[in-house]
């Protein structure tokens, strides 16, 4: 599946995006103290919970604004080279 470095990411991401430990391990229904050890390295991120923090990055408003959408694969223009 994932990197580790990849879920890692993915889950300072979707910390970033919920603004708190608190409201992440809600998200994520993980308790707290688990949260830390997972967001500070000190425990692998189950695929599960990496599945579900890509789930709340890709449905949250905010997290949408942080990354422009790419046009769509259908209607885009075939590339011209220059």
């Amino acid at each position: 599946m994932a990197s580790e470095q990849l879920k890692r990411r993915a889950l300072h991401r979707a910390f970033y995006v919920a603004g708190t430990r608190e409201a992440l391990a809600r998200v994520l229904r993980l308790p707290a103290p688990e949260l830390v050890q997972l967001l500070g390295g000190k425990k692998a991120i189950p695929n599960a919970v990496f599945l579900s923090t890509v789930e709340f990055i890709l449905g949250h408003p905010e997290a949408a604004q942080l990354h422009p959408r790419m046009p769509e694969v259908e209607g885009a223009e075939p590339a011209v080279p220059h």
